[in-house]
């Protein structure tokens, strides 16, 4: 139950039981209502994320290291992230292919580093995942991020 300073109510006079009666069902209802938002808002809070997912390199595409897996997740706001380094395959050909569900709405060309210089990423409709400008010594697709259909 909320409590209500006294200074608030100092200065009112004449409130029957009636009215009294209603202020405490207002505040009860008030009370209920700040427990029902907080506990949404825990909930919307604890969203899990889904784990990274390893695709399947194609066209000679390998992981550039253990520790910089090729990855891809999608948020819960429905945006798609990849992330890792991958070397040696055919410049120009789709590295992998991503599922429906992480496809983008449009094609989209991703500026990238490769080899320390500007690289270019192009993932179209389809899910093509294929780098397009750099080098096929290692090319990075961490903070590349697009809205999924």
């Amino acid at each position: 139950m909320a409590y209500i300073k006294t200074e608030w109510v100092d200065n009112v006079t004449n409130l029957d039981d009636d009215a009294l009666n209603k202020i405490e069902t207002e505040l009860a209802t008030l009370d209920g209502n700040v427990a029902t938002n907080t506990a949404s808002i825990a909930t919307k809070a604890n969203i899990a994320q889904e784990a990274w997912i390893a695709p399947t390199l194609l066209n000679g595409w390998v992981n550039y290291s253990p520790t910089q897996m090729v990855g891809y997740m999608k948020d819960a706001m429905g945006f798609v992230h990849l992330k890792g380094l991958m070397k040696s395959g055919t410049m120009s050909s789709a590295a992998f292919n991503l599922p429906v569900g992480y496809r983008p709405t449009q094609d989209s060309q991703q500026i990238v580093i490769s080899i320390g210089a500007l690289g270019q990423i192009y993932i179209n409709v389809a899910g093509n995942v294929t780098a397009t400008v750099g080098s096929n010594l290692w090319i990075s697709l961490d903070g590349i991020t697009f809205k999924a259909v």
